[in-house]
């Protein structure tokens, strides 16, 4: 069993090619760019369509 906390106050995601919002690979790249410094949107875009930087 996998159990995740949720902090009202995380970003997830939402660029287009990332997962589902809430599902786990869209919860751990957001965790990703979160520590990441620079832009969390594109950090997440660039993740979800090209698998870099996380």
């Amino acid at each position: 069993m996998v159990v995740t906390t949720s902090n009202a106050q995380q970003q997830l995601c939402s660029a287009q090619g990332c997962a589902a919002l809430y599902s786990d690979s869209n919860i751990r790249t957001s965790a990703c760019c979160a520590k990441r410094p620079g832009n969390f949107h594109e950090c997440c875009y660039s993740s979800c369509n090209f698998g870099s930087p996380c």
